[in-house]
């Protein structure tokens, strides 16, 4: 995976740093700049059926083309697959990996589930549809999951309850300086939809900038 890059700490520890980016919204090229600017991997989860607009399919094949960027699938109508037949769960899963594959002219092996709904037989189901991995939205995780079906991250640029009270730019702050220090797995995500709707280019600026220093000063590839 091009997007999850490995590093050693000052002690010698596995360091795994990633970011996702789901939906790919109309905000995608300010992301892509601030992303390319910071010198940040980062897989990109698009569902495949909303990508109509021709502006979005140059913008994804530009992207193949870097060495820290992946294209990953996120379903082609963006179902809840919880909640829909199983015989469309596989065509959500199936279609969008051949729509994604012909249009950008690479394998794609990497999915994330819509909002996280999933359950054990729809795991199954996206191996069976020959993915690699899925990734969940299930959060403050600093170790990398054992199951690559069931990946978990660390922080979601979105304030969730799961913060209690504190804001993702300060708690993402202290759990990237935790895994630096000690070892272990950064995944931040989110969507630069949601960044535009709350108004955070900011805030999300000043991390990709912390995350880039942090990274230059303290590890080694």
């Amino acid at each position: 995976m091009k997007s999850l890059r490995e590093y050693k700490n000052k002690k010698g520890q596995d360091v795994l740093i990633t970011t996702s980016w789901d939906d790919f919204s109309d905000y995608e090229p300010r992301l892509v700049q601030l992303l390319l600017e910071y010198q940040l991997p980062a897989m990109f989860y698009i569902p495949a059926g909303r990508m109509e607009y021709l502006k979005a399919w140059v913008l994804a094949r530009e992207l193949t083309v870097y060495d820290h960027f992946d294209i990953g699938s996120h379903t082609v109508s963006h179902a809840l697959l919880t909640r829909i037949a199983r015989d469309k769960v596989m065509c959500e899963l199936r279609d969008s990996k051949d729509i994604l594959e012909d249009k950008l002219q690479i394998p794609i092996k990497h999915f994330c589930y819509p909002r996280g709904y999933y359950d054990e037989d729809i795991a199954q189901m996206v191996e069976d549809a020959g993915y690699l991995t899925a990734r969940t939205v299930k959060v403050l995780s600093t170790d990398i999951s054992q199951d690559p079906f069931a990946l978990q991250t660390t922080i979601h640029a979105y304030n969730r309850k799961e913060y209690n009270g504190r804001v993702w730019v300060e708690l993402g702050a202290e759990y990237l300086d935790r895994v630096i220090e000690n070892g272990g797995y950064f995944h931040l995500w989110g969507h630069s939809a949601e960044i535009d709707k709350h108004g955070e280019w900011t805030e999300l600026e000043w991390f990709f900038s912390y995350m880039n220093r942090k990274i230059y000063e303290n590890l080694q590839p």
